[in-house]
């Protein structure tokens, strides 16, 4: 009887085993190929899908342009002006983090990944499963320039993270 229990066992295991992969082995993440965005007057190229589409947003007081495909959200904000001649990227990327932290609406909060001007993070709503986002900043020529996801839909933290690689200059 013993023995059937210890071929059950290992039976149990290896199915346990076998069923539970990770988010990441889930996540289909696009291919990415390079995207000058000089035409929307920007002076990057970044990663971005086949194919994704790019398109001005009105917005009030910055310009705003998604480039969409899929499950690859990226939006950028453009600020013409800077709200003080001495910020840098590091000082708008620290601001952007306090604000995330101090939002009430996420249950928790945290640092996955952070670089001296970006930073991906985790982030739990009250009864929902986590969702990751990013942040990246560029100042060139005077112009404030933040990358960050769309906070429309939910990201894994791959897709996070490849969106947040695609953007780093």
């Amino acid at each position: 009887m013993k023995k059937y229990q210890m071929i059950y066992l290992a039976f149990a295991l290896l199915l346990l085993f076998a069923c539970n992969t990770s988010e990441s082995n889930n996540t289909q993440l696009p291919t990415l190929k390079p995207l000058n965005l000089s035409s929307f007057g920007v002076p990057f190229t970044i990663q971005a899908p086949d194919s994704a589409v790019v398109e001005r947003e009105p917005m009030a007081i910055e310009e705003g342009i998604s480039i969409r495909k899929g499950h690859f959200e990226v939006y950028l904000d453009i600020f013409r002006t800077l709200n003080e001649p001495t910020e840098t990227a590091a000082s708008i990327k620290q601001k952007e983090w306090e604000m995330i932290k101090k939002d009430t609406l996420f249950e928790s909060v945290r640092l996955v990944k952070e670089d001296v001007d970006g930073f991906v993070y985790e982030m739990k709503l009250p009864k929902q499963e986590k969702n990751y986002g990013f942040f990246y900043a560029i100042i060139k020529d005077g112009v404030l320039y933040e990358f960050h996801d769309l906070l429309e839909d939910n990201f894994t933290q791959a897709e996070a993270e490849q969106m947040y690689k695609a953007v780093r200059q």
